[in-house]
C-alpha cells in the first residue's frame, strides 16, 4: 500500500508540471505534533512556524547545524493541513556563518527582523516579485554578501539597517517598486561605490547610507524627502543633482562629503536643513531655486572654498539661526541675486553678512 501511495504521488506531481500549475513542493513535507520543538515544528532539516491560519501560512524559523544551502518549500504539510512558505521568521538564521546560499520559491515575501543577521559566508541574494517585508536588521552584518537584487514586481519598504555593515556589498540592483529605504539600511556598506534608487521612492530615510566612503556616484530617482545625515560621510562622492520630487533637505544629509564639489538643486526644493552641507570642503559654488524659502541654522558651516552662491528668487529666503557665527567667510563669497533685489538683500540680518552681493 505505501508503495502504491508513493507512485500515486509521483503521477500527481508530473501531470501537475504538466499543466504549468503554480511550482509545488514535490516531496511535500508532513509534520504533526510530535515535530514540535521549541523553535517550531522540524522536518530534519528546517523549522517551521504558523504565522496565519487564515491564509494558512508558516515561515521558516531556523536550520540543523551546518547546513549551508537553503531552498524554501512552496508548501508545507503540518497535521495534514497544507501551508504556504511565505518567508522567514525573526532571527531564523541570526549568526549562521555556514549559509551561503538561499533559493526562494515565488510564494516568498517576508524577511523579517534579523532573519540572516551576522550569516558572515553569505554572497548574494535575490528577491522575489512578491517581495513585501525586508525587517529590521534583516541582513545586517552579512560581512561577505556582495551583490542584492531585488526583482521587478518587489515593493517591500526597505527596514532599519537592513543592509548595515555589509562591507562588501559592491551591487545593488532595484528593479522594483520600493517605497522607503528605512533609517541606516545602507549605512557602512563601504564597498558601494554607486546607487540608483527606485523610481517609486517616496522617502530616503535618516542615515540611509552615512558612512559609505567608497560612494562615487549617486543617482535619487524619485523622492520626496531626503532624511537627517541620509549621506553623510560619504567621502568619495564627488556630486549630486537632485530631482523635482524632492522637497525637503533633512539635516545635515550631505555632511562631511568632503570631496563633493557639484551640487545641482532642484526647482521645488522648499527647505534647506541645518548643517546640511557640513564640511563640503570642495563645494565651491551653489545654486538655491527660487522655491526654497527657508535655510535652517550652519546649512553650510566648514565650507571653506565656497566663493559664490546663487539666489533666484527676488524675496530673500529666511535664515534660522544665529547670525554671529555661520561658519563660513562671508566676506569672500559672492551673492548672485536677481535683478532689484539687492536692496533686500542687504536689508536682512542674515544675507547681509556678505558684502559682496551682485545682481544678474
Amino acid at each position: 500500500m505505501k508503495r502504491l501511495l508513493f507512485a500515486l504521488t509521483i503521477l500527481a506531481v508530473g501531470a501537475s508540471c504538466m499543466q504549468k500549475e503554480e511550482p509545488r513542493e514535490l516531496f511535500p513535507i508532513r509534520l504533526n505534533e510530535s515535530d514540535l520543538k521549541p523553535q517550531g515544528y522540524y522536518d530534519g532539516t528546517l523549522y517551521y512556524v504558523i504565522t496565519s491560519t487564515s491564509p494558512r501560512e508558516v515561515c521558516i524559523s531556523g536550520t540543523g547545524p551546518g547546513r549551508t544551502q537553503v531552498t524554501t518549500p512552496t508548501h508545507v504539510m503540518i497535521n495534514d493541513t497544507a501551508y504556504t512558505c511565505i518567508g522567514f521568521y525573526n532571527n531564523a538564521f541570526y549568526g549562521n556563518d555556514s549559509l551561503r546560499e538561499v533559493k526562494t520559491t515565488g510564494y516568498v515575501k517576508v524577511f523579517s527582523d534579523s532573519s540572516f543577521m551576522g550569516c558572515s559566508n553569505l554572497t548574494g541574494f535575490v528577491f522575489p516579485k512578491k517581495t513585501s517585508v525586508i525587517g529590521d536588521g534583516a541582513f545586517r552584518d552579512c560581512r561577505q554578501l556582495t551583490s542584492i537584487r531585488f526583482v521587478s514586481g518587489a515593493s517591500a519598504n526597505i527596514g532599519k539597517g537592513a543592509f548595515e555593515g555589509c562591507v562588501a556589498l559592491e551591487t545593488v540592483e532595484f528593479k522594483s517598486d520600493i517605497k522607503k529605504i528605512g533609517e541606516s539600511a545602507f549605512a557602512g556598506c563601504i564597498g558601494l561605490d554607486s546607487i540608483q534608487t527606485p523610481g517609486g521612492l517616496d522617502t530616503l530615510a535618516s542615515k540611509a547610507f552615512a558612512g559609505c566612503i567608497g560612494l562615487k556616484k549617486v543617482v535619487i530617482a524619485k523622492a520626496a524627502y531626503i532624511g537627517d545625515y541620509a549621506f553623510q560621510g560619504c567621502d568619495s562622492l564627488l556630486r549630486i543633482a537632485l530631482p523635482k520630487s524632492v522637497t525637503k533637505l533633512g539635516k545635515g544629509a550631505f555632511a562631511d562629503c568632503i570631496n563633493m564639489d557639484t551640487v545641482a538643486l532642484n526647482y521645488g526644493l522648499t527647505l534647506i536643513d541645518s548643517l546640511t552641507f557640513k564640511n563640503c570642503r570642495k563645494l565651491t559654488s551653489i545654486s538655491l531655486p527660487s522655491t526654497v524659502d527657508s535655510l535652517e541654522t550652519d546649512a553650510f558651516w566648514g565650507c571653506d572654498h565656497l566663493t559664490a552662491i546663487r539666489l533666484n528668487d527676488s524675496i530673500p529666503p529666511s535664515y534660522h539661526g544665529s547670525t554671529t557665527n555661520i561658519g563660513i567667510n562671508a566676506s569672500a563669497i559672492t551673492l548672485r541675486v536677481p535683478k532689484g533685489s539687492k536692496a533686500r538683500y542687504q536689508a536682512s540680518p542674515f544675507w547681509s553678512k556678505f558684502t559682496h552681493i551682485t545682481e544678474n
